[in-house]
């Protein structure tokens, strides 16, 4: 709001979360730069991929590694 109105010239660089803080591994972080870098209908893909990966874990077969 200060930004807006004019008191400062800091648009608020915390709005934007770091991945320093959420302590990803080098693996993690290079997912999400790569997420980061796709198409609004691809990153929905990859959202419903995961989706059903972690559906299907929940398949008794599979946790007991048959």
């Amino acid at each position: 709001m200060d930004f807006l109105t004019g008191r400062t010239d800091d648009f608020g660089s915390f709005i934007e979360q770091s991945t320093d803080t959420l302590h990803l591994s080098p693996e993690e972080r290079k997912l999400v730069e790569d997420y980061r870098g796709l198409a609004k209908p691809l990153k929905d893909l990859v959202q419903t991929v995961i989706k059903t990966m972690q559906e299907g874990t929940q398949n008794a077969d599979f946790k007991n590694g048959s």
